[in-house]
């Protein structure tokens, strides 16, 4: 049977067979994109993968939901916080808490991350065996289509070690700026820093120190050429140490043990300086006491030495004289002795002459004059002894009363007629006094001026002339000089003469005299509440001074 397919059936069919034509070419266009998108899914995927293992590797990933709940955890999560996984997930971040930080900053992190922004700090965790450690801390919100955040992602690093340094440095900076005084300068010396103990004992607020250099601090003390071999120390890299005085702000004075650092940059430059300061006030203000107490105990032991050689120069000097002494008491015993011994024999002799002639009478006469005057020299001498003695124990009686001193002299100097003519020595009296009552005892004042005066006529030459002079002192005093034109007196022995049994050396001739005669009148004029002393003649010869006081003591007046 024969089939009839019409044009149009054919047209139909092969219409069919183009369309299907068209959907296999758009089928396999769609299958080729299918693939080229699972093939860089596969890629994208495994680089994910491959993001993450690196992260896992490097970083501590923990992963929660909404509501903070752990979903995730990697193995460096499990590692530092000493948790399993299986005892992490589901839990709460508030496992790990340490109490270190404030509530404050979890609200300010939750505020941060949940509103899709990255919440950043360094938190302090609790281990699961109580052990602390710290994380650098960075926390993700992830929103859902619905812009609602769905998934929280933290990444954190181990930083234990560098917060611990941290705080060991912090901590080491605390007790530092305790203990001493810390001030950092830029290359210029212009200060950038400075801790409190540094305003406290400079006495500047920090604001009145920053940008200043430390020359606002220069008390004086110290010489240039310190602050110039500082200088070239520091600038070279090294380290200079000095104690220095500085001025605080009130201008008062303190001392600091000074280490003073440079530091060079990367180039090699110095682009800083650290000044390291402990205050020495006290102990430098004792060791200054302390040199000026040795000063003043070395001045003492050679004062004290000096004393020493004096005292032995005075023992080797009195026991010379207490030798003289003895030879010149030998001599004016023995002289005056022998002579009365010697005279009283001749005249024996004499009158044992039978019958006794006129020219025997003569003799006895001559004799016994020579018996006289060596009876009189020695009983001088004795007296001189007895009166040294009692002057010296106090036992010397007075009798004070207010005289006329000039007239005492005139009185006085009738004795010494015979031997001022013998030397044709002429003897003036001057005084320039208003008022030349004194208050004294007659006899030994007397004494006194006799003993001068008889010094003035020995070392006088002849026809010379000797000068008593009287004038008034600044205090109510009457002073009394007796100027000679004889040898003078050396002037390193101007106040020894005045010392028992000490003669000048100019005078100290073997010929006479025992040294007790100035000795007596310092003695004397001591009691009388005086002073005496001996001057060279500025034209000629010695002067001797003595001063008498014009009224008598306050307690005296008041008794009478």
């Amino acid at each position: 049977m024969e089939s009839h397919i019409s044009p149009e059936y054919v047209s139909s069919l092969l219409d069919e067979v183009k369309q299907l034509k068209e959907q296999v070419s758009v089928y396999k266009k769609e299958q080729g994109k299918v693939e080229h998108y699972i093939t860089e899914h596969k890629l994208l995927a495994s680089e994910l993968i491959e993001q993450q293992e690196a992260v896992d590797e490097a970083a501590i990933v923990a992963m929660t939901n909404a509501k903070g709940i752990i979903t995730y955890v990697n193995d460096k999560f499990c590692e530092i916080s000493q948790y399993s996984r299986d005892e992490l997930l589901g839990q709460n971040h508030s496992l790990l808490n340490s109490g270190t930080h404030p509530k404050s900053m979890w609200t300010e992190m939750y505020k941060t991350a949940s509103a899709g922004e990255p919440w950043h700090q360094q938190v302090c965790n609790r281990a699961k065996d109580g052990s602390l450690y710290w994380v650098d801390t960075t926390i993700i919100g992830y929103k859902s289509e619905q812009g609602k955040v769905e998934r929280y992602i933290a990444i954190r690093a181990d930083i234990t070690e560098q917060k611990q340094l941290a705080l060991e440095l912090r901590d080491q900076k605390i007790a530092f700026d305790k203990t001493a005084i810390v001030a950092t300068t830029d290359a210029k010396g212009a200060i950038t820093y400075v801790n409190e103990k540094f305003c406290e004992i400079s006495q500047y607020s920090r604001d009145e120190l920053l940008g200043q250099n430390h020359s606002l601090l220069n008390s004086g003390t110290h010489p240039k050429s310190m602050w110039t071999e500082m200088y070239k120390t520091v600038s070279a890299g090294d380290t200079w140490h000095q104690q220095v005085c500085n001025r605080a702000k009130d201008g008062s004075l303190y001392w600091v043990d000074t280490t003073i650092i440079g530091y060079k940059n990367e180039q090699g430059k110095i682009d800083r300086y650290i000044g390291i300061r402990s205050d020495i006030t006290i102990q430098k203000r004792l060791e200054l006491d302390l040199l000026d107490l040795v000063d003043e105990q070395t001045k003492d032991l050679q004062a004290a030495k000096e004393f020493a050689e004096k005292a032995q120069a005075d023992a080797e000097a009195a026991n010379h004289a207490k030798s003289d002494f003895l030879a010149n008491m030998s001599h004016e015993l023995r002289t005056p002795m022998h002579s009365i011994l010697s005279f009283a024999k001749f005249g024996t002799k004499q009158l044992a002459k039978v019958p006794l002639e006129e020219k025997g009478i003569e003799k006895l006469v001559r004799f016994l004059a020579n018996i006289t005057e060596s009876g009189q020299r020695l009983m001088g001498l004795l007296n001189n002894l007895l009166d040294l003695a009692k002057l010296e124990a106090g036992k010397m009686d007075y009798e004070f009363k207010q005289q006329d001193l000039q007239l005492s002299i005139n009185r006085i100097l009738t004795e010494f007629t015979t031997k001022l003519e013998e030397k044709s020595i002429q003897l003036r009296v001057e005084s320039t006094s208003r008022n030349s009552m004194a208050y004294y005892d007659y006899d030994k004042i007397a004494q006194v001026l006799a003993n001068l005066i008889s010094n003035a006529i020995k070392f006088t030459a002849e026809s010379s002339e000797i000068k008593v002079l009287i004038e008034d002192t600044d205090e109510d005093q009457l002073m009394l000089s007796v100027y000679d034109q004889g040898i003078g007196i050396p002037d390193g022995e101007l106040n020894s003469i005045f010392d028992q049994f000490i003669q000048s050396s100019k005078t100290d001739t073997g010929a006479g005299g025992t040294g007790l005669g100035l000795a007596i009148c310092k003695e004397i004029i001591n009691a009388h509440s005086g002073t005496i002393w001996a001057e060279n003649n500025a034209n000629k010869g010695a002067v001797v001074k003595f001063i008498l006081q014009k009224q008598p003591p306050q307690s005296e007046k008041g008794c009478s």
